[in-house]
């Protein structure tokens, strides 16, 4: 699931809680909102260290190689 789509789900459940005249049916609604918040947001973190991870990736790639060349010595 993409954090678009959570976040859609988060909103819909959060209208539907508003509308409920039901305690147990808004308890519900609630508890499903929290977790899928703590969902959203290790979707989030996990994307953050992915795309630092990826930056560091592509800054040691760049790098000339410090390894020495394959070329016997003389």
């Amino acid at each position: 699931m993409t954090i678009d789509e959570i976040n859609t789900l988060i909103e819909d459940k959060k209208l539907r809680k508003v509308a409920s005249n039901d305690r147990q049916e808004i308890f519900s609604l609630a508890v499903e909102i929290t977790d899928l918040e703590k969902q959203r947001d290790k979707l989030i973190a996990f994307s953050k260290r992915a795309s630092a991870w990826q930056d560091d990736y592509e800054k040691q790639k760049a790098k000339p190689s410090r390894s020495p060349s394959n070329t016997p010595s003389l």
